[in-house]
């Protein structure tokens, strides 16, 4: 599926989000890409205490 936008944020924290709100507010379409957060496994974060 292709989707068309008039701007492409790149990263929804607090500035990219409220820069594409008030852009969507005025009518303009906006894409926010944002890296996805991966879950750490439990072991990595056991193993990171210990150092």
């Amino acid at each position: 599926m292709l989707h068309h936008s008039d701007v492409v944020i790149v990263g929804g924290g607090l500035i990219g989000s409220s820069i594409a709100f008030y852009l969507a507010k005025s009518g303009v379409k906006v894409a926010v890409l944002e890296v996805p957060i991966l879950p750490v496994p439990l072991q990595e974060c056991r193993e990171h205490r210990r150092r």
